[in-house]
């Protein structure tokens, strides 16, 4: 039985079927060494930064906090995360660690739904390969997190019978990802796009993009809440702020 049980776990059928995840296992072994071994510091003030913002908003002085890049979001993100493990660099190492690790993941099965597993892998080893999201990885930035959820909405979006679940999954992830970057709103609006034109029924033209947008409106409804009760504004950025600071 012993015997059995070994040759199922490593028969070559197993093994085609979970490479993916054995590729993305010894990619999140290297992070972990990388980022607490090779390179046990902040490197990017922008960590330190957003946790601060975080860190003073969930203490209840949110109004003299003020982003112009980003909505808070992220930092409340990372601020809370640092709370339950008492670390904000260790905070910031896990969410960038751990995101990249599902953004490699979700590399694979989002090409899987257009093309075959082959092509799939070669993609997944792009993103493995890329120096920029090395980078992101193992430093204690929350960069990748939204990126993740973007991903995620995108494996829902991308599948090749798009469901109601599919459509609201998809919808919520890309709202809270809106919560932690703004880049996520021209891409929900790329999704509205491909509904109107993806569905051929006179009724689901209506109908699809229409519940998209009420569940994504719902998701990031708590940012627009928050702005406007602390700061009396619904999106507090400004694009004046990096005239200042270029």
């Amino acid at each position: 039985m012993m015997k059995m049980f070994i040759q199922n776990i490593f028969s070559p059928i197993n093994f085609n079927q979970n490479l993916p995840f054995l590729i993305a296992f010894v990619y999140l072994g290297v992070l972990l060494f990388a980022a607490f071994f090779l390179h046990p510091y902040w490197y990017n003030n922008d960590g330190i930064l957003y946790f601060w913002w975080g860190e003073q908003i969930l203490e209840g002085d949110g109004a003299n906090v003020k982003l112009f890049d980003a909505p808070p979001g992220g930092s409340i993100f990372h601020a809370g995360i640092a709370y339950f493990v008492q670390d904000a660099f260790l905070a910031g190492k896990l969410i960038s660690i751990f995101s990249s690790f599902g953004i490699i993941i979700l590399s694979f099965y989002i090409t899987n739904n257009f093309f075959n597993r082959k092509i799939a892998l070669l993609v997944q080893l792009f993103f493995i390969f890329n120096p920029r999201i090395l980078l992101l990885s193992i430093d204690a930035v929350n960069e990748l997190f939204p990126i993740f959820l973007i991903m995620f909405s995108l494996y829902f979006a991308t599948k090749k019978e798009l469901k109601l679940k599919d459509i609201i999954f998809s919808s919520i992830l890309l709202g809270c990802s809106v919560m932690c970057r703004i880049q996520a709103l021209p891409i929900f609006l790329g999704f509205i796009s491909y509904l109107i034109i993806h569905e051929h029924k006179k009724y689901s033209k209506i109908k699809f993009p229409l519940i998209s947008i009420t569940i994504f409106c719902l998701a990031f409804s708590p940012l627009l809440v928050y702005n406007y009760t602390t700061h009396e504004i619904f999106f507090e950025g400004n694009s004046d702020w990096y005239a200042l600071a270029y």
